[in-house]
Formats: structure tokens, C-alpha cells, sequence
């Protein structure tokens, strides 16, 4: 069987450095059709063969809760927060392939790329078949109810590391995939007189060009033209104080998200006051999560778009 991880050159943002993997022959001899798929397969990964896609959505840059584990008893996920490249793809099953061989193969495939297996869960361990939907409530997998099972694994590339969730129920399964590379920067100018202007008459501000390290608080060397325009502002108003506020998305875990919300708020107040200057007293950091939208969550725009950090003025 020719690896579901193949070696391939992808153009675009976001591209990574593919790699082949080779599965023994035996492990199955059925061919994909020739007229199979309307919708292509991801450079990094090709479908199980006799598998007919459905459907393909993804983004360029986007915020993708990884489960991690699963709680049975109280119907709930352990995750990481990632960001980068994001590739979702659903495939009909091949009739007379069990949900379990399936399931088996990627992950084979995954450790026969050098990749890690991070979680795996089969039948009763990915939880109660009344609750399959949750599944799809807390990310948008597919729903899992008590026949295959679910495996997530992170594979590394020469542009960083690819990780990929797999979900196979009895009929159909989906692959996801995060490639976890920097996002395009440079493409925002940033002004501070009109964002301070901005500030001055509506009482806030989103501060665009801010960016973190995937799925932490660590502001990255891109976000320096975002804090000086910070600085830049207060220095202009002396007399000013503000809330540094930070905003997630709804994708994922409350909690998480309010939780890095806040880290990320506080590492931006601990930027401006020990790299640039400015006064600790004229600035507290804090964290909303999803709880302060500015547009839809339902669409990728929407959702880039709240997440952000904001000025706020403090009284």
C-alpha cells in the first residue's frame, strides 16, 4: 500500500516539506478508483484506498482544539490549543473494510513517518455512543459513536510539525490536519496615530500584528511593530490608563480559552513595561476569551478576526 504520508512540494503559504511512508503490500490490495475524487487529498496525506471523499474545508491560518484525551465519565476533552495551517477532509468507508483496519492503518502510517502517537481511543474508550456528538460540538469532528476510534499524532517537517486527527466511525471517517508553521507577517501596517485616534473616540482599540508562539503566551519577534505602536500611543497620552485585553475565538475549551486569553493579556503588559517603557501602574492585563466577539465565530473571517488583543481605556 503506498503510504498515506507522501513526499510532495506544496505551494502557497503555509507549505510543508512532505514525507513518504511505506506500508507492507499486504496490509491491503484494493485500489482507489480512478473517478473516486472530485476533491483532492492533502499533499501530506492520501486517502485510505477505496475511500471517497465528501468533503474539504480548511484555512490558512486558523485555531484548532487537538483532543488529547477523553473523560468518559463526565463527557469531556483534554485538548491543546494549536494555530497554523488547518486542513479538515471527510471520506465514505470502503464497504468491505472494517472501521478498526482503517483506523489502524493512518496510525501506522503516522509511526512509520518517525510521527508520535499522542492519544489514541477505540470503541468504549472514545466514549458512550449516546454522546458521539460531542465530538462534533467540541471541534467539528465527526461524530464517534461505539464502533472505530480516534488517533491524533504529530509528525515533524522540515517547516515544523504536522499534526494530524484521525476519526473513523462505522461508515465514513476524517482527517485533520494542523500544520503548525509561522503564519505570513508584514502583511498589516500598523499607525499608531490613527489606532490612537481610534482609541480616543470609542474608549477601545484591536491592536492588530500581535502573535504568540502556537498554543502559548509567548509573544513572537513579529508583535515588536504592534508593541512600539503600543508605546508609541500611551507615550502621546501620559495621563492615560488602559486595560490590555485579550480575545479568543469559541473553538475549543472554555477554560483554555480563558485561561491563555489572560496570559496573553499579562505578557503583553509585561512586554510594554520591561521592553518599552512604559509605567506598570498605567496598565493591568486580563482575559475574555469568546465572551467579547466583534464579528461572527460561525465563518474563519469571523473567527480570525476575534481573535485579538485591545487597549481599553481604564478609568
Amino acid at each position: 500500500m503506498l503510504g498515506s504520508l507522501r513526499r510532495t512540494k506544496e505551494r502557497g503559504r503555509g507549505a510543508m516539506r512532505a514525507f513518504i511512508v511505506l506500508l507492507s503490500a499486504a496490509m491491503i490490495a484494493a485500489a482507489v478508483p480512478a473517478d473516486a475524487a472530485e476533491i483532492d487529498d492533502h499533499p501530506l496525506i492520501s486517502r485510505y484506498p477505496g475511500s471517497e471523499p465528501t468533503r474539504r474545508e480548511g484555512s490558512e491560518f486558523e485555531t484548532y482544539p487537538l483532543i488529547v484525551g477523553v473523560k468518559p465519565d463526565s463527557l469531556e476533552f483534554d485538548s491543546i490549543e494549536l494555530e497554523g495551517t488547518f486542513t479538515r477532509i471527510n471520506y465514505e468507508n470502503p464497504p468491505d473494510r472494517s472501521a478498526l483496519e482503517i483506523l489502524t492503518n493512518y496510525e501506522q502510517a503516522i509511526a512509520g513517518a518517525g510521527g508520535e502517537i499522542i492519544y489514541k481511543c477505540v470503541e468504549a474508550e472514545c466514549g458512550p455512543s449516546f454522546a458521539g456528538s460531542r465530538w462534533g460540538r467540541f471541534n467539528g469532528s465527526i461524530h464517534l459513536p461505539g464502533v472505530g476510534g480516534y488517533v491524533a499524532g504529530k509528525v515533524a517537517t522540515v517547516q515544523g510539525p504536522v499534526y494530524i486527527a484521525i476519526g473513523v466511525a462505522e461508515r465514513r471517517h476524517q482527517i485533520a490536519l494542523l500544520e503548525a508553521g509561522e503564519m505570513e507577517t508584514g502583511l498589516v501596517e500598523v499607525d499608531p496615530d490613527a489606532l490612537g485616534d481610534e482609541l480616543d473616540r470609542l474608549g477601545h482599540v484591536a491592536i492588530p500584528g500581535v502573535f504568540f508562539d502556537v498554543g502559548k503566551a509567548t509573544l513572537t519577534a513579529e508583535s515588536d511593530v504592534a508593541l512600539q505602536a503600543m508605546a508609541t500611543i500611551l507615550d502621546a497620552r501620559p495621563e492615560m490608563r488602559v486595560w490590555v485585553v485579550g480575545h479568543t475565538d469559541w473553538t475549543g475549551d472554555f477554560g483554555l480559552n480563558m485561561r491563555l486569553s489572560d496570559e496573553r493579556a499579562k505578557a503583553v503588559v509585561a512586554a510594554l513595561t520591561g521592553r518599552f517603557g512604559v509605567d506598570a501602574t498605567r496598565l493591568q492585563g486580563h482575559g475574555v476569551g469568546p465572551l467579547a466577539p466583534t464579528a461572527s465565530n460561525a465563518g474563519d473571517p469571523g473567527r480570525q478576526a476575534n481573535r485579538r488583543v485591545e487597549l481599553v481605556i481604564a478609568p
